[in-house]
């Protein structure tokens, strides 16, 4: 994604307009997890941060492997987007989004912390038209802000995923198709597994009219 972004060089200072995927995970527990840090002699409460860091460094190498990119770690989020402008290889990349979903849930649930335990995520991914642009921290510091409908649903649909699970919304189980599996709760589809194919995707090209430079309103 960022590749395609650095593309549209000055003008994503005034916003593009991108079909995409995007991954929410969010940490289980974080309340838990800070009131044991800051309550027990052995840790400081800067060994919050400390806790985040060791996990983001992991997250965002798995994302990355999945063709995917960091927006932004807030608190205990993580968000990630995946370009998705091809409507012949939309589907799969959100399939890869969701792979991508359950293969950071493997790796959290790996990190043992011995006065945590275990830890867990609740990811949610759903894919659709989003935002983004550069807010501007200087050349050398881009800081991307995405916006759209699918992210502002994407906390009421993580609320739908039980620690550990991946929740996705029906109709996009529907549109990746056998690819996926799972169980249906209520609107969302709790992803169990995905059959991706063992070829790369070929490099994204821009649907007719899918792209266009906007403005956001104020």
């Amino acid at each position: 994604l960022r590749e395609r972004l650095g593309h549209h060089g000055d003008t994503l200072r005034g916003g593009v307009a991108e079909e995409g995927v995007v991954l929410l995970a969010d940490l289980a527990g974080y309340s838990r997890i800070c009131a044991t840090l800051v309550d027990r002699d052995v840790r400081s409460a800067e060994e919050i941060g400390g806790f985040l860091n060791r996990l983001a460094g992991p997250m965002a190498e798995c994302i990355a492997e999945h063709g995917g990119s960091v927006l932004s770690f807030v608190g205990d989020a993580t968000i990630a987007v995946w370009a998705a402008p091809d409507p012949e290889t939309a589907a799969e990349v959100a399939a890869r989004a969701v792979a991508c979903g359950l293969a950071l849930q493997r790796l959290v649930g790996a990190q043992q912390d011995p006065l945590l335990g275990p830890v867990w995520l609740k990811v949610a991914v759903d894919a659709g038209p989003i935002w983004v642009a550069d807010v501007g921290l200087g050349a050398a510091q881009r800081h991307l802000h995405a916006a759209g409908p699918i992210l502002e649903a994407m906390p009421e649909l993580g609320t739908l995923a039980e620690p550990g699970e991946v929740a996705i919304p029906l109709p996009l189980g529907e549109r990746i198709g056998k690819a996926v599996t799972g169980t249906a709760r209520g609107d969302a589809l709790i992803v169990s597994g995905v059959a991706l194919p063992s070829r790369p995707l070929p490099p994204p090209r821009p649907a007719p009219g899918s792209e266009q430079h906007v403005t956001p309103s104020t």
